[in-house]
């Protein structure tokens, strides 16, 4: 979108022949320049605010992953794959293998 050319961009860029043409070039020239001002103004309000709303979605995030977290341990819950990763990245041990798991021999196969 920020690729399409506007009427001032399109124009001969030929130098004017006369003061009546660089008058007129002058004055598309300082009206390209304060649209150009106006958008970066409006981009730069919408950095902000998007920025904003980003840190407010990625607090909540961390605030219901660490409910989430505390409700699992107060209930017993096995860890899920999101916090086994994350107990693997951080180099701390993760869960081994309990007792009952079968293992690949324990399995018969009747064909």
């Amino acid at each position: 979108m920020r690729d399409i050319r506007t009427a001032q961009n399109l124009l001969n860029r030929s130098k004017p022949s006369g003061r009546a043409q660089a008058v007129t070039q002058l004055a598309r020239l300082e009206h390209e320049r304060m649209r150009l001002e106006r958008e970066m103004k409006l981009w730069a309000q919408k950095y902000t605010q998007t920025k904003n709303r980003l840190h407010g979605v990625l607090k909540q995030l961390s605030d219901l992953e660490s409910l989430s977290d505390e409700l699992a341990a107060r209930e017993g819950l096995t860890p899920t794959n999101k916090q086994l990763r994350k107990l693997a990245q951080s180099g701390l041990p993760s869960r081994k293998r309990a007792s009952h798991d079968p293992s690949p021999a324990d399995f018969t196969f009747e064909y």
